[in-house]
């Protein structure tokens, strides 16, 4: 199962409240990652291996990989 939840993305740049647009992903490894409804540096956590992966606009690509 896949579930989709807002990243806390929130900063200030010179004092002004400023939200990105951005999610968190959490799926199992033999789950079909997302490619629709996801936006560029989307964060997607494998629950059963521990992987990161972020979203560069195209693909999912590991982090640190």
């Amino acid at each position: 199962m896949i579930t989709k939840s807002k990243a806390d993305n929130s900063y200030y740049p010179n004092g002004t409240p400023h939200t990105t647009n951005t999610f968190d992903w959490k799926c199992l490894s033999t789950d079909t990652k997302p490619t629709t409804g996801v936006t560029t540096n989307d964060l997607l956590l494998e629950l059963d291996t521990g992987d990161f992966y972020y979203f560069n606009g195209t693909t999912w690509a590991k982090v640190g990989g």
